[in-house]
């Protein structure tokens, strides 16, 4: 089973949508934002510039299997999924933003303690922001969906993170903001990109080999190993439009996102997604929170359609974490349900996630948590249990 990490304190209050590219630079009229690339906030009025600012966040996960399909692996693997994101202000405007992730990038198959883990460059660009525009250039995360990055809880994001989070892309994009009395704040935004696979995708400490099938991600990427959205330039791109602070409901923020992921040189087929997710903080007495969250995805060619074999994929994702003191008690549900293949040599899957997670937020930025998972894939069935240390810390 893939390994599945993630932090839950971004589910626990409404997070706006991102201006720009998704979770990078600094939002309008002070607005927090909370995404997959961190927190990296413009200084604030009348620092000299130049001027570093930045977030890292460093995580500790222990995972379990407690059931699973006879001949399975069942020892516990102890791994780090953390990140390093700075942002170099030369002006207000002007940045110079990177990340650096930390992973485990080699499946293990006897479990272990921090095994296959490798350091690289998930983001490197610059950008240009004001308050009703921005445009970057460089490598970055391309914006499509919410749910991988914002679902609560420890196993929360095991469809969503696996399926269709975009990371590593080198390209260009823009976004506009507009604002309307009564229909909320707006963001428009655009990219075409292709999947790193320059010297950047470089990796340090462990080089997994392509094709291995313990390998989850490349020690350096190349264009010959083909895949959707792996080309020699940009021509893979994504749109998104994300809203919220609506006069009739303050709290509620979506997002529309669509996808192309440009064909492979090993014949994949172009792959399509489209995104549309909705975010609610519901309005509870002093010291309450309750955040329900739901995203609905269809990607049609999954994976570029390998071998030839066309195949189109639904996924549906709902979560709801409710929050009091420092305490968070969460749960996802997920369904995936991917069409029968094009040439009839398989069955539709249908396949389904339950998760419950428990966490404590600790004043000093450490936050502890305890979740379970029961998933049913391609008809077999794993719960899992586990524990997530995260520490953030902001400068």
């Amino acid at each position: 089973m893939r390994r599945i990490i993630l932090a839950a304190a971004a589910a626990t209050g409404l997070a706006a949508p991102a201006f720009a590219q998704d979770g990078i630079g600094d939002p309008p009229a002070g607005r927090d934002i909370s995404t997959d690339a961190g927190d990296v906030r413009r200084p604030a009025g009348g620092m000299s510039y130049p001027h570093l600012t930045g977030e890292i966040e460093l995580q500790m996960q222990a995972d379990k299997l407690v059931k699973a399909p006879s001949g399975t692996n069942r020892n516990a693997n102890v791994f780090s999924d953390s990140e390093a994101n700075f942002g170099l202000f030369l002006t207000r405007e002007f940045s110079i933003q990177t990340t650096f992730h930390l992973d485990q990038v080699k499946e293990q198959e006897k479990g272990g303690f921090l095994r296959g883990q490798a350091m690289f460059l998930e983001q490197a660009f610059v950008n240009y922001e004001t308050s009703g525009y921005a445009a970057y250039a460089g490598k970055f995360n391309p914006q499509f969906g919410m749910f991988w990055d914002r679902a609560p809880g420890v196993y929360g994001d095991a469809f969503s993170k696996e399926d269709y989070e975009l990371t590593e892309a080198i390209g260009a994009g823009g976004a506009v903001k507009f604002d309307t009395l009564s229909f909320g704040s707006h963001e428009l935004g655009a990219a075409g990109w292709f999947k790193d696979n320059t010297s950047l995708s470089w990796s340090l400490m462990n080089r997994p080999s392509f094709g291995a099938d313990t390998t989850l991600r490349v020690g350096q990427n190349r264009r010959a190993y083909g895949g959707a959205g792996n080309t020699a330039g940009p021509q893979s791109w994504s749109a998104s439009l994300r809203g919220d602070q609506f006069a009739i409901a303050p709290n509620l923020a979506y997002n529309l996102d669509f996808s192309s992921l440009a064909a492979g040189v090993d014949g994949t087929a172009r792959q399509s997604m489209l995104a549309a997710g909705l975010q609610y903080q519901v309005p509870m007495p002093k010291g309450w929170k309750l955040v329900p969250l739901a995203e609905y995805v269809r990607i049609w060619h999954v994976d570029g359609d390998p071998a030839g074999v066309r195949q189109d994929r639904t996924l549906v994702n709902a979560g709801l974490a409710l929050g009091w003191q420092k305490w968070t008690l969460s749960g996802v549900m997920g369904w995936r349900n991917t069409d029968a293949p094009s040439d009839g040599s398989a069955d539709a899957t249908r396949d389904r996630l339950a998760t419950v997670s428990l966490g404590y937020e600790f004043d000093f930025g450490l936050e502890l948590q305890a979740g379970w998972a029961r998933t049913r894939v391609a008809g077999d069935t794993t719960q899992t249990l586990g524990a997530l240390a995260t520490y953030r810390y902001r400068f």
